[in-house]
């Protein structure tokens, strides 16, 4: 989608499955999606292999940074497990394949009420290649009532790693932070999240 897309049958379809996938404390307005589109670092996609649109994604891409944030991505409801969304995110990591792309997601280890959900979404994102951060405690920054779920940052690159150095996965995190968040350099969080860190933090499959 394009900035032109802003009030069209596309971004009608867009903003219907995102309502309906994306938990709300997690949401955006609308006029703020559209005002994303604005900016040349965000790509919106709709998917539509069969004339109608059955999922989305959007990835903020710094054209300034070696990585990529998959912030959005989901498949319509009535169309899960039939293989649309392996397809989706297959179609995002070729697109950005020069790249390492940053992955957030909520931790299966946390009791939830949605335990399930997030261990299908984990599965989903290991089984298409994507690698977990060992030892890495992701504080999403977000506005939240209650305590904040617990998170994990996980990796996708087309080379072959088993780590990734903590000066960099920060550098990423830091990023997102300001860019992403509109957080502060200084956001103590960034602090409390690489404390005792090692020097470089394994990439693990299993999850």
């Amino acid at each position: 989608l394009s900035a032109s897309d802003a009030k069209s049958n596309k971004m009608d379809d867009l903003v219907r499955i995102y309502t309906e996938a994306i938990t709300q404390s997690e949401q955006k307005l609308r006029n703020v999606l559209e005002d994303m589109l604005f900016d040349p670092d965000y790509y919106f996609y709709n998917f539509v292999p069969e004339k109608q649109t059955l999922g989305f994604a959007i990835i903020y891409s710094p054209e300034d940074s070696d990585y990529c944030l998959l912030e959005y991505m989901a498949v319509e409801s009535a169309d899960r497990s039939k293989g649309y969304g392996g397809k989706l995110f297959n179609s995002l990591t070729d697109a950005f394949s020069k790249k390492t792309m940053v992955i957030e997601v909520e931790s299966p280890y946390q009791p939830s009420e949605d335990h399930d959900i997030r261990v299908k979404r984990i599965s989903f994102y290991s089984r298409n290649g994507s690698l977990r951060v060992v030892n890495l405690k992701y504080i999403l920054p977000l506005d939240m009532q209650g305590v904040p779920p617990e998170m994990l940052i996980l990796l996708y690159s087309g080379m072959s790693k088993d780590s990734v150095p903590k000066e960099k996965i920060m550098s990423w995190i830091k990023d997102i932070y300001i860019r992403v968040y509109g957080c502060k350099e200084d956001d103590e969080r960034l602090a409390t999240m690489g404390k005792n860190l090692p020097d470089k933090l394994p990439l693990l499959a299993e999850l």
